[in-house]
């Protein structure tokens, strides 16, 4: 390992494999009488379970334009392998839930909790620094070591909100839990920030610690679906950002960031030159330019694809 690495922790979920779908309405107690009833209510939840087809554009632009590391990659099952994805690839770290989240919580369908119990066990075993990321979060230029951290600091864009966030929603609510937990360890309150929906680079020798303060409370919230009880990664964020570990940086502002509804053939070609952009799935289709896009950007196989 040489201090330049970066890994890099990776859930990912296909709600296409059918073994995935049985475990998904069993846990949910959930039967049909038509195939039609049954796809009707799995689409409900296609904006948070779909890959869409298109993970191999996230391998070959990590191996095109991403930072040397490993890529630690968050699994229910083996069902959930790609059948193209070369698992012995040797940067590729294969991780499934039932190796470090507690019983009662499985099987899981929560990121937010995936993500904190997977750091809870395994962040000693990351690189000194590394990178939170998600499957629709794109390498899209050429990414050092330097785009993320400077010397002992990983970067952050971050602005400090005039008001408070309100638990609107449900991500509104487990966000205004991170921002009360942080306040609640640090003794003093912590403002809310406005981020960037991207990669989160993390310190691992501070948030190792930091996690252990978090975690009597966040133990207890752990669900199998997201609630408005969770917590999730971002509490570490913050808790960077508002301890100073953290160094402002634009090199990460929210240009890099679109919806899939807003996504046109102009607005997505705009975003050719940013290193890390997130076309984010809120609503369930994945949408024609984007598509277009990694199919133009990315049409050389990579070397985790086995076909």
């Amino acid at each position: 390992m040489v201090d330049s690495e970066l890994d890099v922790v990776l859930p990912y979920v296909d709600s296409s494999d059918p073994e995935w779908e049985d475990l998904f309405l069993r846990t949910r107690n959930k039967s049909f009488q038509t195939e039609t009833a049954k796809n009707l209510f799995l689409k409900l939840f296609s904006n948070r379970y779909a890959s869409y087809g298109m993970f191999r554009y996230w391998w070959r632009g990590y191996e095109k334009f991403g930072p040397p590391g490993s890529v630690h990659l968050l699994l229910q099952s083996e069902s959930q392998i790609p059948k193209w994805l070369d698992r012995g690839n040797p940067r590729i770290k294969i991780h499934f839930h039932s190796e470090f989240m507690p019983e009662d919580a499985l099987p899981s369908y929560n990121s937010s909790c995936i993500e904190l119990c997977f750091l809870r066990k395994y962040a000693q075993s990351l690189t000194p620094f590394f990178l939170m990321m998600n499957d629709d979060f794109y390498f899209n230029a050429p990414c050092a070591f330097e785009d993320f951290v400077d010397g002992d600091r990983p970067l952050t864009w971050a602005e400090v909100r005039s008001s408070r966030f309100l638990p609107s929603c449900l991500f509104r609510s487990i966000v205004c839990n991170n921002f009360d937990l942080v306040s609640k360890v640090a003794g003093k309150r912590c403002p809310h920030y406005t981020h960037n929906h991207l990669a989160v680079c993390y310190k691992r020798d501070a948030i190792v610690p930091a996690l252990d303060a978090f975690w009597p409370t966040i133990e207890k919230t752990l669900t199998r679906f997201r609630d408005a009880s969770n917590y999730n990664h971002w509490i570490l964020r913050y808790w960077q950002d508002f301890t100073g570990i953290s160094k402002s940086s634009d090199r990460f502002p929210h240009k890099g960031y679109i919806e899939m509804p807003d996504a046109t053939d102009a607005k997505v070609a705009a975003m050719k030159e940013l290193k890390v952009v997130c076309f984010n799935d809120t609503n369930g289709k994945f949408s024609p330019a984007v598509r277009s896009y990694l199919e133009t950007h990315f049409p050389e196989r990579s070397s985790f694809e086995l076909e």
